[in-house]
């Protein structure tokens, strides 16, 4: 959360304030620590709703902090981002992808208030990882200011 003006500003709001135009100057968040990313990423997590038992949120978590810290991945998904999840959790790149998706349609399921107000429909894995890395990026950003 962001507080502007003594008000507290939460994801959602950053999103819908984004959505309507009221955007920030860029920035990069390479300055923040990787413990400020996590948090950030396991608050989209948790707003989305995703089930803390299954593997494929920590899986979410680790490919979202990727697509954060590497533009690159961002068109190569499958060649790159899933391979270097299933290394991390010492499985397959199918696994990988079906662990996300699973936790994804869970989450939906459940009514991640995230997820609802961000997508109207179960978005597919990509979409997911970039929307969150995009969102933690601008939370990181404004919280510069």
């Amino acid at each position: 959360m962001s507080a502007m003006n003594g008000a507290v500003i939460t994801l959602s709001d950053q999103i819908m304030m984004r959505e309507e135009g009221v955007r920030k100057e860029e920035c990069t968040p390479a300055d923040k620590n990787t413990d400020t990313r996590s948090a950030f990423i396991e608050r989209i997590l948790v707003e989305s709703r995703v089930p803390t038992y299954l593997t494929g949120r920590a899986m979410l978590a680790d490919a979202i902090m990727m697509a954060i810290n590497d533009e690159s991945t961002h068109g190569y998904i499958t060649k790159v981002l899933y391979p270097t999840v299933a290394l991390m959790h010492a499985t397959t790149c199918g696994a990988v992808e079906r662990n996300m998706r699973t936790a994804l349609k869970r989450a939906w399921e459940r009514g991640g208030k995230y997820l609802h107000e961000r997508f109207s429909k179960c978005p597919n894995n990509r979409k997911y990882i970039l929307a969150a890395a995009e969102d933690v990026k601008e939370a990181l950003c404004s919280e510069n200011k």
